[in-house]
């Protein structure tokens, strides 16, 4: 029996080897899968601090329109009653001209009433 033991501890041995040398194999790839995974991790940092930077740049580029915005907002308003001024000066200058216009009928009508008009006292003309 002392030979089947000898054989049966060597074939123990080898195989506690042969599982020691999968579990070895076994933690070599979870190291590297670790390892992956950790450089994955990292440049997925990166990517997001990347997107971080694009994003703060767009907000600057956002509230500078929001900026321009409101300068040309407030131009327009500007404008806008610059406008309506031109136009209250336009229409005063037209009813000033039509009064004028009127005022000037009138005084031609009343020199031509004055020179050609109808006597003043009622009568009839004499033949």
């Amino acid at each position: 029996m002392a030979g089947g033991s000898l054989l049966s501890a060597a074939v123990t041995a080898d195989d506690h080897r042969q599982k020691m040398e999968h579990s070895t194999q076994l933690m070599n790839q979870g190291s590297e899968h670790v390892i992956q995974m950790n450089r994955i991790a990292q440049e997925t940092i990166e990517m997001g601090a990347d997107t971080m930077e694009r994003l703060e740049q767009q907000g600057v580029q956002i509230n500078q329109s929001r900026s321009k915005l409101r300068d040309i907002n407030a131009s327009l308003d500007r404008a806008n009653k610059t406008m309506r001024k031109i136009g209250r000066t336009l229409m005063t200058n037209k009813i000033f001209l039509v009064l004028a216009v009127i005022a000037v009928l009138v005084i031609i009508g009343v020199v031509v009433f004055l020179k050609f008009g109808l006597p003043l006292g009622g009568s009839e003309p004499t033949q």
